[in-house]
């Protein structure tokens, strides 16, 4: 069985889904996928101050990618978050906030990765 290294990354979407963000609003490196995927609700969770919509997955890499280097960790400011989002005035948008107020189950396709 071959291991794998992984980078967790979020996006952030705006509630109509029409739109994400271009840059993610977190990348984290980790010596495994299993450790990433343990980590993935918590990160979501705090991501999801940011925006309303937090879509992740954990991307298996060759652990040779990251040897020697410090662990990745990157996080958007909320101000940057901000400016890259696009700004769209709908009447609409409060229901729309209402209806995504609930936690997503994001699936996780890291499975078709692993080998075994």
């Amino acid at each position: 069985m071959m291991s794998f290294a992984a980078i967790m990354v979020l996006v952030a979407c705006q509630s109509d889904q029409a739109s994400c963000v271009q840059e993610p609003v977190v990348v984290i490196s980790y010596v495994d996928s299993k450790a990433c995927r343990a980590d993935l609700d918590h990160e979501i969770r705090k991501a999801e101050r940011l925006a309303a919509l937090i879509y992740g997955d954990c991307i298996p890499v060759d652990p040779y990618l990251l040897a020697g280097r410090v662990a990745i960790r990157q996080e958007m400011s909320a101000e940057k978050l901000a400016a890259l989002m696009p700004q769209k005035a709908s009447p609409a948008k409060g229901l729309a906030m209402a209806l995504v107020a609930a936690p997503l189950s994001v699936p996780m396709p890291l499975e078709r990765y692993e080998r075994r």
